[in-house]
């Protein structure tokens, strides 16, 4: 057994051992740490209270601080002053002497100021650039091998809108995109091995540089055999359709490009490969002369596609402050009956409008480009002007005209049965209530180069349509309507977009038709969460009319937003928005126009952005009875 010495020395370790860990005890005396030490724990880091830039005209301040690593205060007043490290601007000096080199300043010089505040807490810090004169291009000398198979426009283009001229500033980063850009070149016209020999010479105390170089082309490159794989239930015909090259075609990476754009919007993939395969020949594009006497090259193609299933089913529910309670249900089929066929079944059902449509589209009608779109819908429309049961079919065909331009022709029927007017429909319109017809003739065209459609942060989006309605297509009456809108998204500061928009319209009648003619059913609204956020949905008056909701043959919108993050998926918005509407067709009168300002909150969500919108209305109408309005809806205004 253990003794009692052996159980009292025991005690003893483990109760100094606990001292150890835990502080003095027992009496023991505590570490007393100095009022100086514990002062120098407690001293808070400085901060950065602004940054500042001098003497920087080529290239701007956003430029220079988006490559520094001390960062200025932000606007977000619920987030801490970054913390200042004058090591970390030390570095930044160098960085920035490092990028103003990659634009051709070889002798730019960095340096900073600081002005402290009187607690020696906060630093203002002022960056002053000395930018020196640029290194220009004395000579730019670009030959091609004489062996080369090009026409005198693939040689042009070949030239054209190069990274590097003659008289201006020699950089790297240019020099990299000429160089990219001229290899670029020569793979679109067929000679994807070709490389350039040569390079640059760069005198900084001349202040000089010279570049010669000599493109050696290579072999040139055809398609050779091209094989698609990865189908069970789509049929070969259906994806080749799309397949923009084939065998014996000279190598062009536009054309592979269009193949894998086209098989990706044909919408039955759920991932598209396209890639060629060089054939062990490719090795003769090193030669000096360009490989000519080993003749021209087929390198085969490999497509590869995972498809998806054709079937959608979509389900949802939601409020908004425009519709009240709205449901939606939707079926499609992307692959009807094969050949990439579409068939829509949808139904709606909300405040203002309550509907089921079918929509079938048929590609490559008579035309690889060209597709037949058939839709028609019964509608129930409960308009703040009107009540109404409708019946559109349409059918019309839709075609790219190149780039981002798209061209469209439909013909529009509207069987209507407007059974309810409001009071003021009943006395500014002429018979609005009863049975009519319009058809008309839509024909449009549509640029769009927006980066994303639910939440764009750049690209614009134009589109213009005439429609006319006569007679002779099976109209009640006679009128042409015209419609404009441009949409515009540009990146600003902090992660930051500027969203601007204009809508115009106009409604002309012909022959016997009157203004007053003009059925509800085709005439402009305007206000609402989509619209002018003066006004609730559909209500905003026209020109002279103090709460008339009759519509106008005349209309003006436009809006323009600042959106900007706050966190995470939380965004802000600031929004100033302009409408008008006119009786008469063709009158804008830019004095008398509704404005209305306000903020708003965004939220993202997978079918985009939850929208909070809270509008005041700037110059309201005598009999208003109130000049503020508030949304919810999903997805951006525009």
């Amino acid at each position: 057994m253990m003794s009692t010495a052996a159980h009292l020395s025991r005690l003893v370790v483990l109760v100094m051992g606990l001292s150890l860990a835990a502080g003095p005890v027992f009496g023991a005396p505590a570490v007393e740490s100095s009022e100086e030490g514990e002062t120098e724990q407690r001293k808070p880091q400085p901060t950065v209270d602004e940054i500042r830039w001098q003497g920087n005209e080529v290239l701007s301040g956003s430029q220079l601080q988006a490559i520094t690593f001390t960062r200025p205060p932000t606007w977000k007043w619920w987030k801490p002053d970054p913390v200042f490290s004058e090591a970390t601007l030390v570095g930044d000096m160098k960085r920035i002497e490092a990028l103003y080199q990659q634009h051709g300043y070889y002798e730019a010089n960095a340096s900073y100021s600081l002005r402290w505040n009187n607690r020696h807490t906060a630093v203002a810090i002022t960056i002053e650039i000395d930018e020196g004169p640029p290194v220009p291009i004395l000579e730019l000398n670009l030959t091609l091998a004489s062996e080369a198979d090009f026409t005198p426009d693939q040689k042009s283009r070949l030239f054209e809108d190069l990274a590097l001229r003659e008289g201006e500033p020699f950089s790297s980063e240019r020099y990299a995109d000429a160089r990219k850009q001229l290899l670029d070149g020569m793979a679109e016209i067929g000679y994807p091995l070709a490389h350039i020999e040569g390079g640059a010479s760069v005198d900084v105390e001349t202040h000089q540089a010279v570049v010669d170089w000599r493109i050696v082309p290579g072999p040139t490159v055809y398609f050779g055999e091209i094989e698609v794989g990865g189908l069970y239930r789509v049929d070969e015909r259906t994806a080749r359709r799309e397949v923009s090259i084939h065998p014996g075609q000279r190598y062009s990476t536009s054309a592979l490009a269009r193949t894998r754009r086209g098989l990706q919007q044909q919408g039955l993939y759920s991932w598209v490969g396209v890639q060629v395969h060089p054939t062990s020949t490719s090795d003769a594009g090193r030669d000096d002369a360009g490989a000519a006497s080993r003749g021209p090259i087929a390198w085969p193609v490999e497509i590869r596609l995972t498809e998806r299933s054709p079937y959608t089913l979509d389900l949802g529910v939601g409020y908004g402050s425009d519709e009240s309670f709205r449901a939606t249900a939707g079926w499609r089929n992307g692959n009807f009956l094969g050949d990439a066929r579409k068939l829509r079944l949808s139904t709606l059902y909300s405040g203002i409008l309550s509907k089921g449509e079918i929509e079938f589209t048929q590609p490559y009608f008579f035309d690889p480009k060209l597709s037949l779109i058939f839709k028609t819908s019964l509608r129930h429309e409960t308009e703040p002007a009107f009540t109404a049961n409708r019946f559109l079919p349409s059918i019309g065909v839709s075609r790219p005209l190149g780039g981002p331009w798209r061209g469209r022709i439909n013909y529009e029927f509207s069987y209507q049965d407007v059974i309810q007017t409001s009071t003021e429909v009943d006395v500014t319109l002429d018979e609005p209530v009863g049975v009519s017809k319009v058809a008309g003739l839509e024909v449009g065209i549509r640029r769009q180069t927006l980066n994303d459609l639910l939440k764009p942060s750049e690209g614009t989006w134009l589109d213009l349509a005439v429609t006319p309605s006569v007679s002779e297509l099976g109209s009640d009456f006679d009128y042409i309507t015209l419609l404009a809108e441009a949409r515009g998204f540009f990146p600003a500061w902090g992660g930051s977009v500027l969203a601007a928009r204009f809508r115009i319209g106009a409604i002309q009648p012909l022959r016997d038709t009157r203004s007053d003619q003009i059925p509800l059913v085709s005439r402009f609204f305007a206000g609402g969460s989509n619209s002018f956020r003066g006004f609730s949905y559909h209500r905003l008056p026209p020109f002279r009319a103090e709460r008339n909701s009759v519509g106008g043959t005349s209309m003006i919108e436009a809006s323009l937003e600042w959106r900007f993050p706050i966190w995470r998926r939380l965004g802000g918005v600031l929004f100033l928005d302009a409408a008008q509407l006119d009786l008469r067709p063709f009158r804008y009168q830019p004095d008398q126009l509704f404005w209305a300002i306000g903020p708003g909150l965004r939220y993202d969500t997978i079918v985009g952005p939850l929208r909070f919108d809270f509008g005041t209305l700037l110059n309201p109408p005598e009999a208003a009875t109130t000049r503020y309005r508030w949304f919810i809806s999903v997805g951006h205004s525009f």
